[in-house]
């Protein structure tokens, strides 16, 4: 099997440590796979733009004749990746792509997800906030696509369930003052907070945040695990939907 991702630019981090965990899941693979005589290869290839990938895919399937792909961590490298395994009829595990468009309109027979897609991780934050009474939401998400996905499903499901969308602070990437939204969030009296902001913008506002004196408690679907972990549960506060945290 091979394993495809950007080991470089702004996803190198979190691929470098799906291929760790790939690497570990084949030494365990191995140890079964030897009881009926086989084996189990993987290879490790760094798809840096669209056009690689599938050149690297198409070669590996043509001259390796891999069983299986597993890859990216955008959503559209695992889009075209799911794409061309579903041509050649080759198996592709999607382990972080989280949109849900591919598992409805672009969902393949050949793909099997990994990884929760997003309206999975809205649903278990937004039935534990209703459960406690936090029916007002306020949302603060990247200007990113994923962002604006996140908010549309969350509002959606919070509205269809009688809680109210106070609106939304779309964030830039690389902001470093999120005081604008401490000030709207001041005025409205949301009870909950939205959050979906990836790496240093995370940190930024939730350091922000917790000096503010605001009371609203902070929740959201992780758009980059790595920046939580390294956060860590001492200073990591409010409630967040994540499928694994160590």
């Amino acid at each position: 099997m091979a394993h495809l991702s950007q080991q470089a630019g702004a996803h190198a981090e979190l691929a470098n440590y799906a291929v760790t965990g790939a690497q570990l899941g084949v030494e365990e693979a191995k140890v079964s796979a030897g009881l009926f005589g086989t084996t189990v290869e993987l290879i490790v290839e760094d798809a840096v733009t669209a056009e690689n990938a599938l050149a690297t895919a198409g070669k590996l399937v043509a001259q390796r004749g891999i069983s299986a792909v597993i890859g990216a961590v955008d959503d559209e490298l695992t889009s075209l990746l799911s794409a061309f395994t579903q041509e050649h009829r080759v198996m592709f595990l999607n382990a972080a792509a989280r949109g849900g468009e591919r598992r409805n309109a672009k969902c393949h027979r050949y793909t099997f997800h990994v990884e929760p897609d997003l309206a999975m991780h809205v649903h278990a934050l937004g039935q534990w906030l209703l459960q406690h009474e936090r029916k007002r939401w306020y949302f603060v998400i990247s200007g990113a696509p994923l962002g604006a996905e996140i908010r549309r499903r969350a509002s959606q499901w919070l509205q269809s369930r009688g809680g109210v969308d106070l609106g939304r602070f779309a964030g830039s990437s690389g902001r470093q003052d999120y005081q604008p939204a401490l000030e709207h969030l001041d005025r409205v009296q949301a009870d909950a907070v939205f959050v979906a902001l990836p790496g240093e913008d995370l940190q930024c506002f939730m350091a922000q945040y917790q000096t503010s004196g605001l009371t609203g408690w902070l929740g959201g679907a992780p758009v980059d695990i790595v920046t939580m972990w390294k956060i860590g549960s001492a200073q990591l506060s409010g409630v967040w939907a994540t499928s694994w945290y160590h």
